[in-house]
């Protein structure tokens, strides 16, 4: 397997179970897994390191599991999931509002990233939508019967955000509390 990339470099070191990663002359990232080998061009890799609330959440699942040695089905078993999951996420075959949140979060912490890692402004928002909607209601001195009727929502719809039993939908969110 060395030799399938000529700038390879030393530096080789073990993560997890049957992975190595290697760094090149020109900055990609090689990993090697037992049945397949992945490599990260040098604009990903930089990208990622240099800020990765920039890429789009799919590449950030992927490009973490790639650093952190594991391969989709060795994730997808940390995690508790299965590989078809962690596929949907990597390909970004899953919306944003499908998205768990507590998913994302085990996803960031297995890869050995910091657990808002994986998400986007939106999963930040959902995880603590009751907390945000119950500080601008105040701040804005809103009833709930108000709030409702300004974003055309039931009353109820609103008291079950503020109990977190459920949250906006990513619509709603980005046309109304995203810059509020």
């Amino acid at each position: 397997m060395h030799g399938e990339y000529p700038s390879e470099v030393s530096g080789e070191y073990n993560r997890h179970c049957g992975s190595t990663i290697t760094e090149t002359k020109d900055a990609d990232l090689v990993v090697r897994f037992p049945m397949q080998t992945c490599r990260l061009n040098k604009n990903a890799h930089s990208a990622l390191n240099e800020n990765p609330v920039k890429l789009p959440i799919y590449k950030r699942i992927r490009y973490a599991r790639l650093l952190a040695g594991l391969s989709a089905i060795q994730l997808a078993e940390i995690v508790g999931v299965g590989n078809d999951v962690i596929s949907r996420y990597e390909n970004n075959h899953t919306t944003m509002q499908g998205m768990d949140v507590e998913l994302l979060k085990n996803i960031a912490l297995a890869c050995e990233q910091d657990k808002h890692f994986c998400m986007d402004e939106y999963h930040i928002f959902k995880e603590n939508s009751d907390v945000y909607l119950k500080k601008y209601m105040r701040e804005n001195n809103l009833a709930n019967a108000t709030l409702a009727k300004k974003l055309d929502v039931s009353e109820t719809t609103v008291k079950n955000w503020k109990r977190g039993k459920c949250c906006p939908s990513y619509e709603l969110w980005k046309n109304f509390f995203k810059n509020t």
